[in-house]
């Protein structure tokens, strides 16, 4: 990265620069499934991104300061694996890479830009606003791109394979953020909240799915461009200082997000050897996605995006204290999680109920140069899960570790 900064005046300061970025990529994958031979690679490939970006910041007055920026990308995408090697890629089905993306062209091009503008204003001794507006764009991934039925955990089964795909666009995000801060002596609280619109939001359609004795045991998914997806959201924090020592405090998040477009307008029809010649990967106009997997299922064309975390709060208190130069903090805290109801029928994501757990944190300056920390994570052995990690329909399940302990050290030359 090469970066240029210019004092314009006392109070206003310009940035410039220049960096590139350059991602090389390939994944072996030979299986077994259910007896037979199979591959799920992603070809090797490779992406460049140079990009030029500027940045302006300006303090107007003592209590205003302002910042805004734009940045320009150019991302280059290509397939660069041996041509005779891409013929048979999955030599369980004997499909080559274009039966499977459905395209010989594999090369892309992504033109990007983003721009943003930000303000902060001290409103009085103890609050503060700020704003923000911005849009970015992001370019397909190596593997959004290029994967042949890799296995992957996405989605809460854990045995997903994925296919890319070529011709999808760069997902734009407009976004706009309203926070404030207050300070008032022993009380400071800060909240923060966001609205986001993403057009062609990259998400996925489901391709196919396994079930044993009635049961799901696997879903197949492909990358696929959503019209439009909305994503909310907002965190808040707060601390209360009883006294010198004792604190109280408080954490929240949120997210809702939301596939506006879920139904698109084509449904994916992928490919297999079971025609003569090969039926190569196509999209069907004016079928809902994931019609192909469940033919005549009705979904709503509006759910919930996949893979969006639950409400998650924290609330403890905190202990402070020094004597004979040492210095002793102790944190005990709840970290509570709500239910998660909002899931993506289409793909079979689950619904989770809620938990809560205790930790206990803790550190020690003995003097200037040795610091120990250690403390006791999910303290009362609490039997839970996240809302992503894996579960599978026959009721197997992995779950987060018992009650765990750490320690640590920290040594410093000098103050």
């Amino acid at each position: 990265m090469i970066q240029s900064e210019w004092m314009l005046s006392q109070n206003s300061q310009l940035a410039a620069g220049l960096d590139f970025r350059f991602i090389r990529q390939g994944l072996e994958e030979d299986l077994m499934v259910f007896g037979v031979p199979s591959r799920g690679p992603i070809p090797e490939s490779v992406a460049s991104n140079p990009g030029v970006f500027v940045e302006l910041q300006n303090r107007p007055t003592e209590d205003l300061f302002v910042m805004a920026g734009a940045r320009v990308d150019l991302v280059d995408s290509e397939v660069i694996d041996d041509s005779s090697r891409l013929q048979n890629l999955n030599f369980g089905e004997g499909l080559s890479i274009s039966d499977q993306l459905g395209t010989v062209d594999y090369d892309q091009v992504f033109a990007l830009w983003s721009a943003f503008a930000s303000a902060e204003l001290k409103w009085n001794e103890n609050l503060t606003i700020h704003a923000a507006a911005g849009q970015g764009q992001r370019a397909p991934s190596l593997t959004e791109l290029y994967a042949l039925d890799s296995f992957m955990f996405l989605l809460q089964n854990g045995q997903n394979t994925i296919l890319g795909n070529p011709f999808l666009n760069p997902e734009k995000r407009w976004q706009i953020d309203l926070g404030a801060s207050w300070q008032d002596g022993p009380l400071a609280i800060h909240v923060n909240a966001w609205q986001a619109w993403v057009e062609d939001y990259i998400s996925y359609e489901k391709t196919g799915f396994f079930r044993q004795n009635g049961i799901l045991e696997q879903v197949n998914l492909g990358y696929v461009n959503s019209r439009l997806a909305t994503l909310s959201g907002f965190e808040g924090s707060a601390e209360w200082a009883l006294d010198s020592r004792l604190t109280v405090f408080g954490t929240i998040s949120y997210v809702r997000g939301a596939d506006r477009n879920r139904n698109g307008s084509f449904a994916t029809d992928f490919a297999t050897d079971t025609t003569t010649p090969v039926t190569p990967t196509r999209r069907i106009a004016g079928l809902p996605r994931g019609n192909n997997a469940d033919p005549g299922r009705i979904l709503p064309d509006t759910e919930p995006l996949p893979g969006i975390p639950p409400l998650e709060s924290r609330i403890g208190v905190r202990y402070d204290n020094t004597w004979q130069q040492r210095r002793l903090g102790l944190e005990l805290s709840a970290r509570l999680v709500a239910a998660q109801h909002r899931v993506a029928a289409s793909l079979d994501e689950f619904s989770t109920p809620g938990f809560a757990v205790w930790d206990l944190r803790g550190n020690l300056q003995l003097n200037d140069h040795i610091r120990l920390v250690g403390g006791v994570e999910n303290l009362l052995d609490k039997s839970y899960q996240e809302h992503l990690d894996f579960r599978s329909g026959r009721g197997i399940r992995v779950r987060q570790p018992g009650t765990n302990f750490y320690f640590g050290s920290e040594l410093r030359d000098r103050p």
